[in-house]
């Protein structure tokens, strides 16, 4: 049985997520959120595209506004995303593109 109950309204919350534009696989990167709406939601890195729940490396929020992530090992566009742990529903999304490192090797023809 009901004793007492209050009306209460439910809004939606308003997050903005920023990184580099491209990073280099496998490097890690730092990216920022505007706000931390819960400190069990998550930031995340995932092929654009994804669909809504799916994540990859992913860092907790906690009661902070930037953290750092390691990029994927396969070149592409991908998306960083601010997720809420209940529901896994995304709040904000910032493309990022990961591209190939350009990496050299040399030394002398005999030792």
């Amino acid at each position: 049985r009901t004793l007492a109950s209050a009306p209460i309204e439910v809004v939606g919350a308003e997050v903005a997520i920023s990184g580099p534009e491209t990073v280099t696989t496998g490097a890690a990167f730092d990216v920022s959120w505007s706000s931390s709406i819960h400190n069990r939601d998550y930031v995340t890195i995932v092929p654009a595209g994804t669909k809504e729940g799916d994540y990859g490396a992913y860092i907790r929020v906690g009661e902070k506004t930037e953290g750092r992530l390691t990029a994927p090992a396969e070149t592409g566009l991908y998306e960083l995303r601010y997720v809420l742990n209940e529901g896994r529903r995304t709040l904000a999304s910032a493309p990022i593109e990961v591209v190939g490192a350009e990496v050299g090797i040399s030394g002398p023809e005999t030792v």
